[in-house]
């Protein structure tokens, strides 16, 4: 329980830094997205935060573990330019270390990564569509995902109680953040939803009300 509660406090004290991080690329607004598909008949969620953060998770891994990528574009000091390039690939972060003669990031012989074309269309589309290549194996995987959620911070963006998986979990439970937005206005959190690790039971609904006349929060 102790975990729980402090793993709350970060989500609820962070909640922006936690959930929508701010592109200064090819958008000028936050976006956060989440891709479903398989790859070896094995179903992942794919969440990306366009050439920021992405991390990818096996839903039949019991402890939910989030296998951290980076974009291509990062290692490569060409994220301004990437609106000209025709594919995604996004590296796994345990196969890439720091040179210690010239302090840059390398990559690893073995290393896996996704790599998805999108033929002149939008990288983030509904669909993305390429392979998986498991560096260990030396082989090769096609996979195609389909995007289930958008979360986007423009003006005329409106959606209501979107959950966002979290970076912060305990040893038995992971969290997601409970998001809304209207029109004209900001996103925000209303709420977190807790979840069994072993097997996604929904263990615990808090719900989060601002009360704006005197900008307290109340949790219930």
């Amino acid at each position: 329980m102790k975990n729980i509660l402090l793993a709350l406090l970060l989500i609820l004290s962070f909640p922006v830094f936690s959930t929508i991080y701010r592109t200064t690329y090819s958008a000028t607004y936050s976006a956060t997205y989440a891709y479903k598909g398989y790859i070896e008949n094995k179903e992942v969620t794919l969440y990306l935060s366009p050439y920021l953060k992405a991390f990818w998770v096996y839903k039949d891994d019991h402890k939910q573990i989030q296998h951290a990528l980076s974009y291509e574009c990062h290692l490569m000091n060409s994220c301004d330019e990437v609106s000209q390039q025709n594919s995604l690939k996004l590296y796994d972060d345990k196969d890439i270390y720091l040179d210690e003669n010239d302090n840059h990031p390398k990559i690893k012989d073995s290393i896996s990564y996704f790599n998805f074309n999108h033929n002149g269309q939008t990288q983030f589309n509904q669909k993305l569509v390429g392979y998986w290549f498991d560096g260990k194996k030396n082989q090769q995987y096609p996979i195609k995902l389909q995007k289930e959620l958008e979360i986007i911070d423009e003006a005329d963006a409106e959606f209501n109680r979107l959950e966002l998986l979290q970076t912060n979990s305990s040893d038995k439970f992971y969290f997601t953040a409970v998001l809304s937005k209207k029109k004209k206005e900001k996103i925000e959190l209303v709420g977190v939803n807790v979840y069994d690790k072993s097997n996604h039971q929904l263990m615990q609904k808090i719900q989060i009300y601002i009360i704006a006349t005197t900008n307290l929060t109340a949790f219930i």
